[in-house]
């Protein structure tokens, strides 16, 4: 994608669609990708997630949810002043394993959901059956530390919150 003078953009394959599915479709997501998103066309709306000034590239995201959500006030830093504790946020499965999932939200700041939490609050005996990478997730954070850049989520989601 040409941004402007110089800058370019990429949307990685798992951000084109909303829906996360394994290797299995990976072909056919291609062949969609290549009919819906042809080099050279115009997109009608993407946004960024991460940039490299040194090289003038951006990362982009097509995805719906992440197009919607969070525009206000997305995840940005791991600074505590600047997320609202208890508020939801939308973000991207990037890692599944036995011990949990990270979570990525924008300029690659990552958040954790312990395997543990997930069976407490949700009943997840094993993560990796019910997440998948490229998956979008509602999350709602629960603590931020900025001097360890770790950010502590929560899926378990109460009504009364405000959506950001």
């Amino acid at each position: 994608v040409q941004l402007g003078q110089g800058v370019k953009g990429i949307i990685p394959l798992h951000h084109l669609f909303d829906k996360a599915t394994g290797d299995e479709n990976k072909q056919y997501r291609i062949q969609t990708k290549l009919k819906k998103y042809p080099v050279n066309s115009k997109m009608d709306a993407v946004r960024c997630l991460t940039i490299d000034s040194s090289t003038r590239k951006c990362v982009l995201t097509a995805k719906k949810a992440l197009l919607t959500n969070n525009i206000d006030n997305p995840i940005t830093s791991y600074n505590p002043n600047d997320i609202m504790l208890g508020t939801t946020y939308y973000g991207v499965v990037t890692q599944v394993s036995e011990k949990g999932v990270v979570v990525t939200f924008y300029n690659n700041v990552r958040g954790f959901v312990s395997a543990k939490q997930m069976a407490e609050e949700l009943g997840v005996e094993d993560p990796k059956l019910n997440y998948r990478v490229g998956q979008i997730m509602k999350t709602r954070v629960t603590r931020a530390n900025e001097k360890s850049s770790k950010l502590f989520l929560s899926l378990k989601i109460n009504s009364q919150e405000e959506e950001k």
